[in-house]
């Protein structure tokens, strides 16, 4: 069972904690669930976030001392996350992954793991601080959380002026159409400071794209920049099917 922190939340976020550690824990033996996959490849990433180096170069470019962190929500085995750093995307980052199960993360140098969720990044003692983070990446993961709202006030918090957030949804069993998880989190975003952009999705899974203003890019320009190279994107890390920290 993962270490949680949970401590003062509202209680339909506590008891989503339970559901979840269960959801992941028992999808190692059914991978074959699109939104339980717990251990994707880079390549994975890539295909679902329609590319991200575009947007990792943008991360770079505004971070400076004491706001370099970037932030991989609700990580599984820390796979994706391990081959992006062993590639070099994650060169000059502070690099927190947060799961909700730690004991089936690889160890992956130079990267914090946090047991928490989204709706508060806070591990024990150890919280993220305000104004931080470049970069927010979610696959597939904060979908699940029962408050966007929270999410969103927490990402508020933690990104500073111009950091940007993606994340990726794809179909459940409550909601089989990802363009309408994607509104949720539209409808959680509209008026809390953001300019947010959906991108490139369908049916199958959709992503969105929120950068934190005041900000010189725009939601919709990192979006078609990074869909413009994913194909390269993916090539570089197709072959690499296996970990090998």
């Amino acid at each position: 069972m993962a270490r949680v922190e949970s401590g003062g939340l509202p209680r339909e976020v506590r008891e989503q904690y339970g559901v979840a550690i269960e959801r992941d824990i028992a999808s190692r033996s059914n991978l074959q669930e699109p939104g339980e996959v717990i251990d994707r490849f880079a390549y994975e990433y890539l295909v679902l976030l329609q590319g991200l180096q575009e947007l990792i170069t943008y991360a770079r470019n505004i971070s400076r001392r004491g706001q370099q962190t970037f932030l991989w929500v609700g990580e599984g085995t820390l796979t994706a996350v391990g081959q992006f750093v062993k590639a070099g995307w994650m060169r000059g980052f502070k690099v927190i992954a947060t799961t909700l199960d730690t004991s089936i993360c690889l160890p992956v140098k130079g990267v914090t793991v946090m047991a928490c969720g989204a709706e508060r990044f806070r591990h024990g003692r150890v919280r993220i601080p305000d104004l931080s983070a470049v970069a927010m990446v979610s696959v597939c993961s904060i979908q699940y959380s029962a408050r966007p709202d929270l999410v969103v006030e927490e990402a508020r918090r933690v990104l500073t002026s111009g950091g940007v957030f993606k994340m990726v949804v794809v179909p459940t069993a409550d909601d089989p159409f990802a363009d309408k998880e994607i509104g949720v989190w539209e409808e959680a975003l509209r008026g809390s400071g953001f300019d947010f952009w959906p991108g490139v999705g369908g049916p199958n899974f959709a992503q969105l794209v929120a950068v934190k203003m005041p900000a010189e890019v725009t939601a919709e320009t990192l979006i078609l920049d990074d869909a413009k190279t994913m194909g390269a994107q993916i090539d570089f890390f197709r072959a690499q099917r296996e970990p090998g920290y």
